[in-house]
């Protein structure tokens, strides 16, 4: 028989092994995916938001960890200073949902209280060396997608 020693009583969400012997690779479908990053990075963008956040995680629970995903993801979406708007409109009608925040988000675009950036275009692409090389290239053989579309129509 083999012995080993066992994980310390109240580790969780972590992953062990016996001693000698490589972790496994793969990871349960179940496992808790930790939102302190992008807790951490939504705090450190205006003290608004670290405010806006202190009052609506709270009484949350478990449902928080889906609510900061979406936040963080709607921070990517939306310039800085619309995203700080749309939190202190939201923290002024203490909303705490997340499509509401959308929809804030969307009035503020409509109503025109943010202009958008004007695209910088660059119209010297045409004598980069890169595009020079670029338009003496083969034509893509589409040959496979063709017989896609065939075995599609069978």
């Amino acid at each position: 028989m083999i012995e080993y020693e066992l994980p310390c009583v109240g580790i969780k969400n972590q992953k062990f092994a016996p001693p000698g012997q490589p972790g496994s690779k793969y990871r349960p479908n179940n496992r808790k995916q930790p939102t302190a990053d992008e807790e951490k990075r939504l705090r450190a963008v205006a003290s608004d938001i670290d405010a806006y956040l202190t009052r609506v995680l709270k009484p949350m629970g478990l449902k928080k960890h889906r609510f900061l995903r979406q936040l963080y993801g709607l921070h990517q979406k939306l310039d800085e200073p619309l995203f700080i708007k749309t939190i202190k409109r939201a923290m002024k009608y203490r909303i705490n949902e997340f499509q509401t925040l959308e929809q804030i988000a969307f009035l503020l675009l409509q109503e025109g209280h943010y202009q958008l950036p004007d695209a910088t275009v660059n119209h010297d692409h045409p004598h980069r060396a890169s595009y020079q090389e670029g338009r003496f290239s083969d034509e893509p053989d589409l040959g496979s997608y063709d017989q896609l579309i065939g075995d599609e129509n069978e």
